[in-house]
């Protein structure tokens, strides 16, 4: 269990690093619902309400952390 809570919040740290989101919308992300999953790759998307210009954002997450 340890682990995967380490491996989470590194997940965490390297998505904040790559990605232009505020690490508050990558810290509230769900799987599923702001992380999908398309086929080997991932689509982190924030819609309107969670983003601080209200403009839904997409992004691909980088093929080096998947």
């Amino acid at each position: 269990m340890k682990a995967a809570l380490l491996y989470r919040d590194g997940l965490m740290i390297a998505l904040t690093a790559y990605v232009p989101f505020r690490r508050r919308n990558i810290a509230d992300s769900k799987i599923g619902e702001n992380l999908i999953p398309l086929g080997g790759i991932y689509l982190l998307v924030l819609n309107e309400e969670e983003t601080k210009t209200y403009n839904e954002q997409e992004l691909y997450v980088p093929e080096d952390l998947i």
